[in-house]
């Protein structure tokens, strides 16, 4: 339900076409749409912190849409909290039509995180030590 989704809060959107079952799950048969959020990204190892405030209004049905955001974080971790509210009016169409009803009230909040863990990268150690573990519950499964 893409209307759900807070533009506001919205870093990009990805669109895969297609079968996605192999990524996605069973119910992505024709193609998967992914909403991705901003990821609060900082460098240097002190904490910062940032915030912004975005304000919209149209005429068109008297709306009115504020968000407002914060971040805090160091290199390797953070966090983000936001929220938007929206309050949209009656629509108003050319020649004085009216769509009513059509007005609505929306609030949304979110909040992100992560904390990276410092290895990236698989080392032949690793794959030595896995391998024959999977290998192992593998056939403890198929018995």
């Amino acid at each position: 339900y893409t209307a759900l989704v807070d533009p506001y809060a919205v870093s990009r959107i990805e669109i895969t076409r297609g079968p996605g079952s192999a990524l996605f799950g069973s119910d992505a048969t024709g193609g998967v749409i992914n909403v991705v959020t901003p990821l609060p990204r900082f460098e240097g190892d002190a904490w910062q912190r940032q915030a912004s405030a975005v304000a919209a209004a149209a005429t068109a049905d008297r709306s009115l849409i504020g968000r407002v955001s914060a971040a805090a974080g160091r290199r390797g971790s953070g966090v983000s909290i936001g929220t938007t509210m929206q309050r949209h009016g009656d629509l108003r169409g050319g020649g004085a039509a009216d769509v009513a009803p059509s007005a609505y009230d929306s609030i949304a909040a979110d909040a992100t995180g992560h904390l990276e863990s410092g290895r990236h990268a698989t080392t032949d150690d690793d794959v030595d030590r896995i391998v024959p573990a999977v290998r192992h519950a593998a056939q403890q499964i198929t018995r």
